[in-house]
């Protein structure tokens, strides 16, 4: 059995977020020891590529993307994952990862792979630049029916107390807010959207089919 410190593990993904640590979440790490000891540690994960994940236009966002910008990805979990430690280790994006989820063995949010690429990407991240990227998990609810002796409800929306408030993109020197998500736009963004058109931050939202 290998001996997983969750705690590091959390350390390693808010190594480098600098006035943005706030914003990682503590609860899927905490809540994952129980189930991190039932983990098969396999090389051969199944790993999404950039460019299996993103069209052109995205690309180009991120290419062009200067220091007082900041892009929000919301794929599912593991592309997610795929994205922030792929775009870290080629664009020097430092990843906030805001997954407010509970893992459980039985959980509707939270895969055991999610699980084993959350632990094993946080030991080959760069802290070597000033960009961010936010990176959410667009699974975290869904209008699918469940049957809830069989799984655990552990879905959630973001609300401002996950995301980061206008004020705080301000203090970080933020200038310009780029939404990336794969459609349909969950409600949830769509309200922070919202939220951030409220200011005089710049917003660009580019949506893939």
């Amino acid at each position: 059995m290998i001996n997983i410190n969750m705690y590091e593990v959390y350390e390693n993904w808010r190594s480098g977020l600098g006035k943005f640590k706030w914003n990682l979440i503590s609860t899927p790490f905490a809540s994952s020891k129980h189930i991190v000891k039932e983990l098969i540690f396999d090389d051969d994960l199944k790993k999404k590529t950039v460019d299996d994940i993103l069209d052109d236009h995205s690309k180009d966002l991120i290419a062009n993307q200067k220091e007082d910008e900041i892009i929000i990805f919301d794929f599912d979990g593991e592309r997610s994952l795929d994205l922030a430690f792929n775009l870290n280790k080629e664009f020097m994006i430092n990843p906030i990862l805001i997954f407010a989820h509970i893992f459980h063995s039985n959980g509707i949010v939270g895969t055991k792979d999610m699980l084993n690429k959350l632990i094993k990407y946080s030991y080959g991240l760069k802290n070597e630049s000033s960009k961010y990227g936010i990176f959410l998990d667009y699974d975290r609810f869904s209008n699918r029916e469940y049957n809830p002796r069989e799984f655990f409800n552990n879905q959630y929306r973001l609300t401002e107390e996950e995301m980061p408030y206008i004020q705080d993109f301000i203090k970080a020197g933020i200038d310009k807010v780029t939404v990336i998500s794969q459609a349909p736009i969950k409600i949830d963004i769509k309200e922070y959207i919202d939220y951030i058109k409220s200011s005089e931050l710049k917003l660009e939202v580019h949506l893939i089919e």
